[in-house]
């Protein structure tokens, strides 16, 4: 499956990750895309279902609870790598929340500070595409590098960057023949469907 991913990264934690993701996936959804999400957590997972911790406690490589509403998977992976969790994701849209050590994936800056802007730009291993900051320095800063700077009340503007993006990235994947191969008319009627709901 052909993936789009957009990685939310910071400095640290507080920085309004969570905030922007849920408000970004909210839009996405409200818009018909198929999202999913992947959250990095350094500190570990608190396991909320107790008898499903205690099979991990006692070994088990795989948990599966499940109720008529909702599956969760609790799995141990051998490798924290987002290009390895990436294989666990059904969806075509995919916000991450953190792993900023990969260069998967567009990369969005949520940052406070002028500081943290630079910091950020200093240790990403690959270049910064957008921004999301209510500081006015780093707004001008971002914009005279050519990086896309949202405020924090304009998630609706970063949600349409991505969507751009996401569909963009299906295009560069297209042969661009409209063989038909795929079942669709068009190269443009396959791009369409592929990240919306069916």
């Amino acid at each position: 499956m052909i993936k789009y991913v957009v990685k939310l990264v910071s400095l640290n934690s507080k920085s309004g990750k969570t905030t922007v993701g849920t408000r970004l996936v909210e839009y996405l959804r409200r818009n018909g895309y198929n999202v999913g999400v992947i959250k990095h957590c350094h500190r570990g997972i608190l396991l909320d279902i107790k008898d499903s911790s205690r099979y991990l406690e006692v070994g088990a490589d795989e948990v599966l609870a499940s109720s008529k509403d909702l599956i969760v998977i609790y799995r141990r992976p051998l490798v924290d790598d987002l290009r390895k969790v990436l294989e666990y994701m059904n969806t075509p849209i995919v916000v991450v929340e953190g792993y900023r050590g990969s260069d998967i994936g567009d990369n969005v800056g949520v940052v406070r500070d002028i500081n943290d802007f630079r910091e950020l730009l200093r240790i990403l291993p690959k270049k910064l595409d957008a921004v999301v900051s209510n500081d006015d320095e780093v707004f001008k800063e971002a914009l005279s590098s050519g990086i896309k700077a949202f405020r924090f009340n304009e998630v609706g503007l970063l949600s349409e960057w991505v969507e751009k993006r996401a569909l963009e990235s299906i295009v560069k994947s297209l042969p661009r023949k409209d063989c038909g191969l795929c079942g669709y008319s068009s190269c443009e009627v396959f791009r369409s469907s592929v990240f919306k709901r069916g």
